[in-house]
This record gives C-alpha cells, structure tokens and sequence, in this order.
C-alpha cells in the first residue's frame, strides 16, 4: 500500500508539473498584455499592414461607371446594397481608376450603373448579378500603391503613374 501511495504521489507530482504548473512569466504575443493591440489586416497580394493602401486598377474596357461585384468559381461572392455605393472610381491618367469597392483579379463588372443602382430600393439577387455581368470587361492591371487608402491625392496618384509606380506592388498585369 505504501508503494502504491509513493507511486501515486510520484505521479500526480508530475502530471501537475507537466500539464499544470509554470514559471510566473507572461505568455509571449499579443494576448499578453492587457493594453488594446491593433490587429494587422490582410491585404491584396498577400502583405499585411496595419492601414489599408490605396489601389489602383485598368480594366480591358471602359467600366468606371460600372458596378463590380466579386466573383468565385461562378458564383457572386461579394456585392454592394444600394445605399454602400456612394461614390464612383476616379478616373486618372492612361485608363487608370482608384478604387473605391474593393477591387481584385476576380472582379467582374455588371451592366448597372451606379446612378442605376444606387435607385433600387434593394439589391438585386446574386443569380440577377450574375446574369448581368459583362463577360468582356475585366480588371486588366492592380497595383498597390503606398499612400493610405482615403488619404491618397489625385494629383500624388498621377505621379506615381507617371513616374512608373516607385514604392508600389504590382499585383496584376495582363
């Protein structure tokens, strides 16, 4: 019995040592702190960053005034409520828009216009969208540029533009 207690003393020693007990220091990372941590956010190409960068984008046809919807193995994944649409992509130099939506390589443009759209008392529905995309125009180049989104200047945009994309990240070039 004495050899079954030590035994079982011995065990239940090493069980709270290994599963139970450490040191007094603190867990490494951003959850050991009770101060508030800002989060880093994904962005377009992989990166992540603490502020969203402004994006420019060139689509195969004019589509400025055009809605975009976001599109994944031939389904609607994303799109906007009427009321979201407050403002179209400014157009800039060379064909180039920034964006306003959310662009990306899977992005495709619907026949409503943004006067249109912004009218519909509710959003169409996603096999609607879908029937209005139009299969011809597409997001041809994307490129990310340094300054912060909503903080960006026209004039600083067509720059960068002209002087070839300096600090930027390219991320589709058709």
């Amino acid at each position: 019995m004495n050899a079954r207690f030590t035994l079982a003393t011995v065990a239940a020693i090493v069980a709270a040592t290994v599963c139970g007990c450490s040191s007094s220091k603190q867990a490494a990372g951003p959850l050991a702190t009770s101060e508030p941590q800002q989060m880093e956010q994904p962005v377009i190409g992989g990166e992540s960053s603490t502020v969203a960068r402004a994006v420019i984008y060139r689509t195969s046809a004019p589509a400025d005034s055009l809605v975009p919807v976001g599109v994944l193995g031939g389904k609607i994944v994303s799109y906007p409520a009427p009321s979201d649409l407050t403002e179209q992509p400014m157009s800039l130099s060379d064909g180039w828009l920034l964006d306003t939506r959310g662009i990306n390589p899977d992005t495709k443009f619907t026949n409503y216009t943004y006067s249109a759209y912004k009218a519909l008392a509710t959003a169409p529905t996603p096999d609607q969208l879908l029937e209005s995309i139009i299969p011809d125009i597409e997001v041809t180049d994307i490129v990310v540029l340094p300054e912060a989104a909503g903080a960006v200047k026209p004039a600083e945009v067509e720059e960068i533009i002209r002087a070839g994309f300096p600090g930027c990240k390219i991320i589709l070039q058709k």
